[in-house]
């Protein structure tokens, strides 16, 4: 998706969306991704009437795996989370600041209840989406590492590329 969501929040950080889970006319329920380091945010949009408000999470990968498998709620993927932010949006100025998890379970309008979790088309399609992304990945890796074997074996350098030696037995 690759569409850049919040800008300049606490700490400098330019957020990207690269999933969203639910969306009614605008995400309610996201993930993005930091435009450099690639940490991950689940954010989730609690209020957007006069003025939007969401809480973002840094979460790793296997808090929003557990989510997509319904192992986790939604509410217990935020609260797992290492850092939580708040970001408000009155139309004009984006303001955003950290919060500690105390502040979130003290104030019932942020977080969903324990209970809710992403139906089952919304976990399948995340889970599709985490297939095709990392078969893509894994596609340039091995096409990267079979193109070094042909430019070594051609007596030819590629200390530039990824190598796997397709003839240890164990990848064939």
């Amino acid at each position: 998706m690759n569409k850049r969501y919040f800008t300049n929040i606490v700490g400098n950080l330019q957020l990207i969306i690269e999933y969203v889970f639910i969306e009614y006319e605008r995400p309610i329920l996201f993930l993005c991704k930091e435009e450099q380091s690639e940490e991950k945010f689940l954010c989730l949009c609690y209020e957007c009437r006069q003025v939007q408000k969401w809480v973002l999470a840094r979460v790793d990968e296997d808090i929003i795996y557990d989510m997509a498998c319904g192992e986790r709620s939604v509410r217990q993927a935020f609260l797992d989370g290492q850092e939580w932010i708040l970001v408000e949006y009155d139309g004009t100025e984006e303001k955003s600041r950290r919060v500690a998890a105390k502040e979130l379970l003290s104030n019932t309008e942020i977080l969903p209840d324990e209970d809710v979790n992403l139906d089952e088309d919304e976990r399948d399609e995340y889970l599709n989406f985490l297939a095709d992304k990392y078969k893509r990945s894994i596609q340039r890796i091995v096409c990267d590492s079979m193109i070094a074997q042909l430019t070594m074996e051609a007596g030819y350098p590629a200390y530039h590329l990824p190598f796997i030696d397709f003839r240890d037995s164990a990848l064939k």
